[in-house]
């Protein structure tokens, strides 16, 4: 009896052990999972706080600073550019730059510019757009990403100047740009918007789940200094800036870059 009651007592004092052991280890995850929480809440509000500070600073004459010697580089790339062909047959051009918004969540925010060719050969004056996305395709680290639209159709510059909500990947269809072409892809395009990522100084097509594009009309009435409409800036009706102007005259540098490879073509065999 005393043997089996010190096996009992033995067995309960490992129990109870080995539930305490049980115990520490749940609270230590308890604190553990509060302190990921904590920092998971902490990084989320500096992202948020990145972003809101980024979109407040939007300042679209900076924009376009930015922007032109990028254009005046990609006009004299060899490689990791935008064809020729493709550029002179493109309706409109959009530059973007897209923040990350949630830490958990692939929402994306940002701002970005759009210009418009103009049916005589002229460019329009920029429009100021505001951006928001989900599931681009981008890489979860990417805290900012800038991106090269080349707009192909006119669906899409009409809603852009209507002023309603233009959304690219779904309503108009996207595809990653092309680096490269033949004669055959550059008669027609095959998406509505051709997609490009801006990687030091280097652009490549990416593929994007869909964006939502759409006119920031306080940033445009600063910019122009008149309560002006999407229609009067991509239609040419209104007076463009210095800086805007020197945007236009990059758009309307030639090109030199490499001729596009011509078609391959296919010989059949014999019988």
């Amino acid at each position: 009896m005393r043997k089996d009651g010190s096996q009992a007592g033995s067995t309960a004092l490992k129990l109870t052990v080995i539930n305490s052991i049980k115990v520490m280890i749940v609270l230590n995850k308890g604190r553990q999972k509060t302190k990921t929480f904590f920092w998971s809440i902490f990084w989320s509000l500096l992202l948020l706080a990145f972003s809101i500070q980024k979109l407040c600073a939007w300042n679209l004459e900076k924009k376009i600073d930015q922007v032109v010697p990028l254009i005046q580089m990609m006009k004299n790339r060899y490689k990791d550019n935008v064809p020729e062909p493709i550029f002179q047959e493109a309706k409109g051009i959009g530059f973007i730059s897209l923040y990350q918004a949630s830490l958990f969540m692939k929402e994306r925010q940002g701002v970005g510019l759009i210009i418009v060719r103009l049916p005589e050969g002229r460019w329009s004056g920029p429009l100021a757009v505001k951006v928001s996305g989900w599931d681009l395709g981008l890489s979860v680290g990417f805290l900012s990403a800038d991106l090269l639209l080349v707009i192909n159709t006119q669906e899409t510059i009409d809603l852009l100047i209507k002023g309603t909500k233009c959304n690219i990947g779904v309503g108009q269809s996207a595809q990653p740009g092309l680096v490269e072409l033949t004669e055959d892809q550059a008669i027609s395009p095959t998406a509505a918007v051709y997609v490009y990522l801006i990687s030091k100084k280097k652009l490549k097509g990416i593929a994007i789940g869909n964006i939502d594009l759409v006119a920031d009309p306080e940033t445009n009435w600063k910019y122009y200094q008149t309560k002006c409409i999407p229609y009067q800036i991509l239609s040419g009706r209104i007076a463009v800036p210095e800086s805007g102007q020197r945007l236009i005259q990059a758009l309307l540098e030639p090109y030199r870059s490499l001729p596009v490879k011509p078609a391959e073509r296919v010989v059949a065999s014999p019988p």
